[in-house]
């Protein structure tokens, strides 16, 4: 049977954790390495080595998998048809799809008054995949931006701010709108928004079942979405590994080698200094779970 990715995560911990022993039984009895403890460190170095490039190929094929799945189940449901733009550029999607689409991570900064954006260095933030309902009422994952083609995104990100441009006005001009499909009706009939809904609506040539008020967006949608992960501070500070098992060593560097100067060499003889081991370490990771309860007004 073919050995999963947790399955190769799990070998891999295994090789590491056994050179970690030797180590520490050497460090503890305090002598040195052996001929054989080396050469077990070397051939568990590079197994790990192996397993590890391993896993990023089997993790790729797993992901792979899981979007074919589902792109499966999405061409076996009944959905309204959206062709975006042009005869060449066509996608089956419903609209809560469309406005759900989101990238795989955005850039970690801040929004100031105006609206613009600024970057913080380089760090970026992770945009979790949505679940939005189909016409069947059957749970989907919303698909991720980078599915459409290069010609498509652009009209997928006019449509998203347009319908969360909807529903923030709306909520705004009448008090009786309470959710964001309350504000949507109301700025889809108001003179502010009517004409650009008609715009995007026929640049995406939607069929006549979602042109009007049969599709109400279950929420502002990704460029909320996207712009709320974008604002976070402190997950862009910290960097993000996998815990194939409970507790997960990781391993570190401890104490440095040992360098030495040389003279220039005048020969093809090298010049030999003492070797020094570097020492290692291994930080234990523990896995924890957190929880949070909230309300929250429906009208924000």
């Amino acid at each position: 049977m073919t050995p999963t990715t947790n399955d190769l995560r799990d070998e891999r911990a295994r090789a590491l954790d056994a050179i970690d022993d030797i180590v520490r039984t050497a460090k503890e009895a305090g002598r040195g390495l052996t001929d054989d403890e080396r050469a077990t460190i070397d051939a568990n170095s590079a197994r790990a080595d192996d397993l590890e490039k391993e896993i990023a190929r089997t993790s790729t094929e797993e992901a792979d998998a899981v979007r074919m799945a589902a792109a499966d189940v999405r061409r076996g449901l009944s959905i309204p048809m959206v062709n975006l733009n042009r005869d060449a550029v066509r996608s089956n999607r419903s609209l809560d799809e469309l406005l759900w689409a989101t990238a795989d991570s955005v850039p970690a900064g801040t929004f100031d008054k105006t609206g613009q954006f600024h970057q913080h260095s380089v760090a970026r933030n992770a945009v979790e995949q949505v679940v939005v309902r189909n016409e069947d009422g059957a749970a989907v994952y919303a698909p991720r931006i980078t599915e459409f083609t290069p010609e498509a995104r652009g009209l997928v990100r006019s449509f998203q701010q347009t319908v969360a441009d909807m529903a923030l006005f709306g909520l705004l001009v009448d008090k009786a709108a309470k959710t964001s499909r309350d504000g949507f009706e109301v700025a889809r009939s108001h003179k502010a928004f009517k004409n650009r809904w008609l715009e995007i609506c026929r640049s995406m040539d939607v069929d006549t079942s979602g042109e009007g008020g049969t599709w109400v967006p279950t929420g502002i949608g990704a460029s909320m979405h996207e712009k709320v992960r974008a604002e976070g501070k402190v997950a862009a500070l910290f960097s993000r590994i996998d815990l194939p098992t409970n507790p997960w060593k990781w391993p570190i560097e401890g104490s440095d080698a040992t360098a030495y100067r040389v003279a220039e060499p005048t020969t093809n003889t090298e010049t030999k200094v003492a070797a020094s081991t570097p020492g290692t370490v291994a930080a234990t990771f523990d896995a924890e779970s957190f929880g949070a309860r909230t309300l929250v007004s429906r009208s924000i």
